[in-house]
């Protein structure tokens, strides 16, 4: 009998189940921590940037702008990946493969900001933690149920 048959029939959450918990948990703490770095750099750096004058200012809207629209980014991609993290909490079957997508998108972005001397340590290795916990697995058997199954 699988852990989760003894979980149903005994009315107790299986380690399947905590073990996914637990990986949405960071999960979640990985999308909250992008969109407060979002909100800090849109407050930072403010939007919509301020009119400069007509000097040579070019480059300089240019890259406040590219700013708003990186801590825009953020805050978008936060709100995604939380919405993923709450799939991931309901044991979705398409949850785990989406998590692991965009974990790896988020560990590329740190790698090519690290490249660019904006190295952001707290996402790499809340990213790094994601994906090695949702490779255990306890929290990939909890994925892997068929459609109709019940947990």
């Amino acid at each position: 009998m699988t852990s989760t048959k003894r979980s149903i029939q005994s009315g107790k959450p299986s380690l399947n189940t905590k073990s996914a918990a637990l990986a949405a948990g960071l999960q979640i703490l990985q999308s909250l921590s992008l969109i407060g770095l979002g909100i800090y750099q849109l407050i930072q750096y403010g939007w919509p940037p301020p009119e400069q004058p007509a000097q040579p200012a070019g480059i300089l809207q240019w890259l406040r702008i590219e700013l708003a629209t990186s801590s825009l980014g953020l805050i978008i991609f936060g709100g995604i990946t939380l919405l993923i993290s709450l799939a991931l909490l309901r044991l979705k079957n398409w949850a785990w493969l989406t998590s692991m997508s965009i974990q790896g998108w988020m560990l590329l972005a740190a790698l090519i900001a690290y490249a660019r001397n904006h190295p952001n340590y707290l996402m790499m290795v809340l990213g790094v933690v994601v994906v090695l916990y949702l490779n255990q697995q306890d929290v990939q058997a909890a994925f892997r149920r068929k459609p109709g199954e019940e947990i």
